[in-house]
């Protein structure tokens, strides 16, 4: 009876040093961004760009934090929301919102779409990169180049 014991309280510590010896893991507390591919067409001078890539689109619309394309081309800086919001500042200036700007005009799994503000609308070079605000924390994904 007594090796019985011995044998039960044995294995039970055996299996405690386990589970600590395990590393512990804990989930993800803050949005995926991540830029695979971004695609530029322009149709009568107007530019617009699919941004294919991690948003972390269920938690977007779960918890509502801020996600935003950004292109930056030079000094002129155009963030367009998922919220619908589009803002553009020009030479290192502060950022104002574009009226009649359409943005970012469809949202799917993995896919942002957007038309650029007029501003940006020349041919030419620019980033593109996504923003969150998550815990008052600014977060970015890779740049991506793209050219048009």
């Amino acid at each position: 009876m007594r090796g019985a014991r011995a044998a039960r309280a044995a294995a039970a510590l055996a299996l405690a040093l386990l589970g600590l010896a395990a590393p512990a893991r804990a989930g993800s507390t803050e949005p995926e961004l991540a830029l695979a591919d971004v695609t530029v067409s322009v149709h009568t001078g107007v530019v617009t760009i699919e941004a294919v890539g991690n948003f972390d689109l269920g938690n977007y619309l779960r918890l509502g934090y801020p996600v935003a394309v950004v292109v930056t081309r030079d000094a002129t800086v155009a963030r367009l929301g998922l919220d619908g919001s589009v803002t553009l500042a020009v030479g290192g200036g502060p950022a104002g919102p574009v009226a009649g700007a359409p943005g970012i005009v469809a949202i799917a799994p993995g896919t942002l779409t957007g038309v650029l503000p007029a501003e940006l609308g020349a041919a030419g070079a620019a980033a593109v990169r996504l923003e969150a605000t998550f815990d008052d924390t600014l977060l970015t994904s890779n740049t991506v180049a793209v050219q048009w």
